[in-house]
């Protein structure tokens, strides 16, 4: 016998009132869930695009991933014979109004300078967990089994995403740990001087001669320079020189960050000479890693 999901208690969640649209009837819920789902996707599609032009790819794969599950699971409502309505109000998640969380995680996750897939993922479990709340008020205040019955439906869809996405979450967070990646990424809005420019790219130059190190020792033991190669060391090299390049475009799009808000000219001219060395960087790696 399946378990039955325990609802919260049928109080109207805080945000109902200026983001989500309360539906009267089953197709006023089936064409709120797809607007909600269309208007995800379209935000995410947006959001991998703006990554991709910061040169953060990995991010961009991220949101992209993020996309395609809203729109695997717009395709199964459309499947249990909900149908889109013209002017259909989107579900409070794809809103993207008053998602924010007091700490600004969610600021940082849409950020090109300061996210990471771990964020981006982080996000999108907020986002779900909303929309499982919203589904979840929507079950037990429903005046009809069919109403009911869909909105139950959509609550485990969203609580069974958000399971999906805390996994996926979890692996990014390891996967970081294991890449040395678990510095805090600067933030070019805390700029304020030069000083504050120079030790940030430190600390971020750092980080690429660590991977390029490890990348040389394994280029010089495939050589036969120092011992012979083992198994591994062109993974190593392969594995190395491709954190090394994302580090250099990272280091690139908080460079320009800087350029864009510095309100100092010496530090705009240094964060100009600083993503123009990243720039030449990011081309050496791109050629060495083809």
């Amino acid at each position: 016998m399946e378990a039955r999901i325990r609802y919260p208690m049928p109080t109207r969640p805080h945000t109902l009132s200026r983001t989500w649209p309360e539906p009267a009837t089953v197709e006023e819920l089936g064409a709120t869930a797809l607007a909600s789902c269309a208007g995800a996707a379209g935000r995410y599609t947006a959001l991998a695009e703006e990554m991709e032009r910061h040169g953060q790819r990995e991010l961009a794969a991220a949101f992209e991933q993020l996309a395609r599950d809203q729109k695997a699971l717009e395709q199964a409502i459309l499947d249990r014979g909900a149908r889109p309505r013209e002017g259909a109000v989107h579900a409070g998640p794809a809103a993207w109004a008053g998602t924010e969380d007091a700490d600004g995680h969610d600021e940082e996750a849409l950020n090109p300078h300061l996210s990471t897939p771990y964020k981006a993922l982080a996000f999108a479990v907020r986002n779900a967990e909303q929309a499982f709340r919203f589904y979840s008020y929507v079950t037990a205040t429903a005046g009809g089994d069919a109403m009911r019955v869909l909105a139950e439906w959509l609550a485990k869809e969203e609580l069974a995403q958000a399971a999906r996405l805390r996994r996926r979450r979890r692996r990014a967070y390891h996967a970081r740990r294991a890449a040395g990646g678990t510095a805090r990424a600067p933030n070019p809005r805390h700029v304020d001087s030069l000083a504050d420019l120079l030790a940030a790219a430190a600390a971020m130059e750092r980080r690429i001669s660590d991977h390029l190190a490890k990348a040389a020792a394994a280029a010089a033991a495939l050589a036969g320079f120092e011992t012979p190669g083992k198994d591994g060391d062109e993974e190593t090299l392969s594995r190395e020189t491709r954190l090394a390049l994302a580090q250099g475009e990272r280091a690139f799009a908080f460079y320009s960050a800087v350029v864009d808000t510095a309100s100092d000219e010496a530090v705009m001219l240094e964060a100009q000479r600083l993503s123009q060395d990243a720039l030449r960087v990011i081309s050496t790696l791109r050629t060495t890693k083809n």
